[in-house]
C-alpha cells in the first residue's frame, strides 16, 4: 500500500531505518500530523541506513492490530521521500487567561473532589501540550501529571477535571470535561500544590507554595474549597493567598474553618 505526502517525524531525523537486531519503529507523519507507525525489520540489509528527511511517497505492507496499524518497509527503493518538507504546522498555543479557578476536597465525599480551570479570554483554548501538575506535601519534584492535550476550554468558560468522572456526575448532576484517575492532580487532599504549565514549559498559574506542606498555611483546603475570586482574569506564576477564598478545617492564616459539603458548598462548571 502506498502513501503520499508523508514524512518521517522530526523527532525521528538523523536515525537508522532499525537498531541492530531489533524490530524497529519509526513515526511517519503527512502535512495534517496524522500519524502511521513504520515497522523496519532487524535483519534488513538497508537497516544501518539513514532515514530520509523530505517528503514523498512510502510503499509498504499495511498490517492491523486490534485498532492500530502498522506499515511494514520491504525495501529501501519503495520510498521516494525526496520532495520538501511540510510547513511547520503550528498548533500549539499559550495564553495567560488560563487559570486554575476552584479546588475541591469535600468533607464528607473524597470522590466529588476536582479542579476547575477557566479561560477568560472570549476565545477558545487548545489545550493541546498543556500539563497540571501536583507536588504532594512538600514535594519538590511532580509527584503527578495530567497531559491536557486532546481538550479545548471555551471561551469565558470553565473546564472540569476529576479523578472519579462517575461519582462526580452522581454528586453535581453533570458529566466533568475529563476524568483523569486517583491520586492525580485533581485528588488532592488539600495540602498539595498545583502548577498549571503550558505546551513552552511556562509556569501559566499555580496555588501553592512548591516544597512547602500546605497543612496550616495559607493555601490548606483540606476537607474544603479553594475559589479563586471573581475579579480575577489571570494566571499568576507565584500564588497570592489574595487572590483566593480558601475554606478548611484549621482555619490557619486568614483561612476559613468551615468544613465543605459536596454538593451543595461547591460550583463546579460555574465561575462565581
Amino acid at each position: 500500500m502506498s502513501f503520499e505526502d508523508v514524512e518521517f517525524s522530526f523527532e525521528e531525523l538523523d536515525k537508522m531505518y532499525a537498531v541492530t537486531e531489533k524490530e524497529t519503529e519509526r513515526l511517519l507523519l503527512d502535512c495534517n500530523d496524522n500519524e502511521l507507525i513504520t515497522e523496519n525489520n532487524r535483519c534488513s540489509d538497508f537497516q544501518s541506513e539513514v532515514l530520509p528527511d523530505g517528503n514523498g511517497t512510502i510503499t509498504g505492507v499495511l498490517l492491523r492490530e486490534n485498532e492500530n496499524y502498522k506499515l511494514v518497509i520491504r525495501d529501501i527503493e519503495d520510498l521516494d521521500l525526496t520532495g520538501e518538507r511540510c510547513p511547520d504546522l503550528i498548533d500549539e498555543f499559550t495564553s495567560t487567561r488560563v487559570f486554575i479557578s476552584e479546588l475541591a476536597d469535600p468533607d464528607n465525599n473524597p470522590g466529588a473532589r476536582f479542579v476547575e480551570l477557566y479561560n477568560s479570554d472570549s476565545e477558545s483554548q487548545s489545550l493541546k501540550g498543556w500539563r497540571l501538575n501536583r507536588y504532594t506535601n512538600n514535594n519538590t519534584a511532580i509527584s503527578s501529571t495530567i497531559d491536557l492535550s486532546g481538550s479545548t476550554i471555551a471561551g469565558e468558560s470553565t473546564f472540569v477535571i476529576s479523578p472519579n468522572a462517575e461519582e462526580f456526575e452522581m454528586i453535581y448532576g453533570f458529566p466533568p470535561d475529563i476524568g483523569v484517575g486517583f491520586n492525580s492532580p485533581a485528588d488532592s487532599n488539600g495540602d498539595d500544590n498545583l502548577e498549571l504549565v503550558d505546551p513552552f514549559g511556562k509556569l501559566i498559574d499555580v496555588f501553592g507554595v512548591v516544597g512547602e506542606d500546605g497543612s496550616g498555611t495559607d493555601h490548606e483546603f483540606e476537607d474544603g474549597r479553594a475559589l479563586r475570586n471573581s475579579n480575577i482574569a489571570e494566571g499568576r506564576s507565584v500564588y497570592d493567598f489574595r487572590e483566593w477564598i480558601i475554606f478548611n478545617d484549621s482555619g490557619e492564616e486568614g483561612t476559613t474553618n468551615q468544613p465543605q459539603v459536596a454538593p451543595d458548598d461547591y460550583t463546579p462548571g460555574t465561575r462565581n
